[in-house]
Parts: C-alpha cells; sequence; structure tokens
C-alpha cells in the first residue's frame, strides 16, 4: 500500500512548486538521490491538459488499483487510498516531469506526463511499467 501511495502521488503527475535554489556542485552530497530543482513556479504552471498542475487527480493503475491524489501550489501532495491519507511533497522539474516525495520516504520518484488522445498517462521515468491514468475531478 505504502508502494500504491507513492507511486499515486508521483504520478500525480500534475504538480509544481516554488523553485528550489540550486547549491553549487561542490556543496552537492548526493544529487543522485535528490529531485531536480523545480523550473516554473506554480503560478505560471500547467499540466499536460492545459489546465494548471494543481489540484485533485484520481488515479488508476493497469491492475485496477486507484486513488485520490491531491496537489496543492505550495509544493504539497495528499494521496488517499481508501481513506487513509499520506502526506508528500512535490516539483516539476520540466514541462511534464513531476517529482515526489512522500513521507517516510528519502528519495524522490519522477514521472513524465503525455496526452495520448484524450488519455492523460503518467509513467515513472525510472520504471515504464509504473504508468497511470490521470483523470481531473475539480
Amino acid at each position: 500500500m505504502k508502494k500504491l501511495v507513492l507511486v499515486a502521488a508521483m504520478a500525480a503527475l500534475s504538480a509544481c512548486s516554488q523553485p528550489a535554489e540550486q547549491a553549487p556542485a561542490a556543496q552537492a552530497t548526493d544529487t543522485a538521490q535528490a529531485a531536480p530543482a523545480a523550473t516554473e513556479t506554480a503560478a505560471a504552471s500547467m499540466a499536460v491538459d492545459g489546465k494548471p498542475d494543481t489540484g485533485n487527480f484520481q488515479m488508476s493503475g493497469p491492475d485496477g488499483a486507484s486513488f485520490k491524489l491531491t496537489m496543492n501550489g505550495d509544493g504539497t501532495l495528499v494521496t488517499d487510498v481508501d481513506g487513509t491519507t499520506t502526506n508528500g511533497t512535490w516539483t516539476k522539474t520540466e514541462p511534464a516531469t513531476y517529482c515526489m516525495t512522500m513521507e517516510g520516504e528519502a528519495e524522490a520518484k519522477c514521472y513524465v506526463d503525455v496526452m495520448d488522445g484524450t488519455t492523460w498517462r503518467s509513467t515513472n521515468s525510472a520504471d515504464p511499467k509504473d504508468t497511470w491514468t490521470v483523470v481531473r475531478i475539480n
């Protein structure tokens, strides 16, 4: 269930936080595990459906799993799986790439969003089998 929540949150695709300051390379300790710095602000950022990154989304996996994802403009997110909520944070690192870190997790997972006709899909950049269908519900 923890993986589902993290995947869901990541899939969320959708969302962006305030840009993070980038530390000099000499000060970076483990950049492979850190999410890339955000490149857009929430106020100016749009999801692949042409609407703001923030909002409420229904995430559905190929195995029938589903959850609700809420992405907030302050870079926080909440997943709801059958009434059990988990908090996390998100950044948008490229026009359609969202990196999410769930509470209790040390590493971010990044998802790339695409519109396939009228279907919105969010795919884990490190695991192409981890793909979610996204429906905006607000």
